[in-house]
C-alpha cells in the first residue's frame, strides 16, 4: 500500500492568476466580478472552518489508507522559485503522506536567474529568456512563469537533483514543456547515475 503526494512548487503556472493580478491593479473587484462572472472572489477564503480546507485534509487522511495520489499546486512567485518555506512544506508533507517525487522544475540558472537548493541545472549554451514581468519581449510565457529559447545547435541542458534526507527524488519519467515547430530542434533526453 504505497500513497503518493505529488507537491508543484513553482512560479505562476496558470494563466488565469497573471490575468487576475493584471486585472486586480486595473479594475475594482466589482468591475472585475461583472467582467469576469467566473472569477468567485466571494470563494478566496481559507480558515479552520473553510469547506475546502476541509476537503483537503480528507484528501491527505485518504492517503494513508490507500494507494492513491493528491496532487498539490503552490503557485507564487520568487518565494516559491527560492523553494525555502515552499521545500520545506513538500518535504514535511512528503514524509507524513508519501513521496511522488520532487515535481515541476525549472532549469532557473540556464535562465540566469536564481534556483533552488536541491537542484542544479547546467548549458553548454547561453540561452535567451523572458520571465513574466517582462512584457515587451517577444517570447511566450511558459508554464513556470519564465520561458529559454536558443537557436545552437547542439544546445544541452543538464539537471542535476538531489535527494533530500529520507526523500529520493530519483525518477524514471520526465515531461518536457516546449513548443513545436517544424524549424525547432528535436529533444533528445538522456539519463545518468553520476
Amino acid at each position: 500500500m504505497s500513497s503518493k503526494l505529488i507537491v508543484f512548487t513553482e512560479r505562476s503556472i496558470l494563466l488565469m492568476c497573471v490575468l487576475v493580478s493584471g486585472l486586480l491593479h486595473a479594475q475594482s473587484l466589482s468591475e472585475i466580478q461583472q467582467s469576469y462572472p467566473f472569477i468567485k472572489t466571494y470563494e478566496n477564503r481559507v480558515g479552520n472552518d473553510s469547506e475546502a480546507l476541509k476537503k483537503f485534509y480528507n484528501k491527505l487522511e485518504s492517503l494513508k489508507e490507500k494507494n492513491n495520489t493528491v496532487t498539490i499546486t503552490h503557485i507564487g512567485d520568487s518565494h516559491i522559485q527560492a523553494d525555502f518555506f515552499s521545500g520545506k512544506v513538500r518535504e514535511n508533507l512528503q514524509l507524513e503522506f508519501g513521496n511522488a517525487g520532487r515535481g515541476l522544475i525549472f532549469p532557473y540558472k540556464v535562465a540566469r536567474t536564481n534556483e533552488p537548493y536541491n537542484y542544479q541545472s547546467f548549458s553548454n549554451v547561453t540561452w535567451q529568456s523572458k520571465r513574466n514581468i517582462a512584457l515587451a519581449d517577444s517570447l511566450p510565457i511558459g508554464v513556470s512563469g519564465i520561458t529559454i529559447k536558443t537557436d545552437s545547435a547542439g544546445a544541452f541542458i543538464k539537471l542535476k537533483v538531489t535527494n533530500r534526507p529520507q526523500l529520493d527524488y530519483g525518477f524514471n519519467k520526465i515531461s518536457i514543456f516546449h513548443d513545436k515547430c517544424s524549424d525547432c530542434f528535436d529533444i533528445l533526453v538522456k539519463d545518468s547515475c553520476s
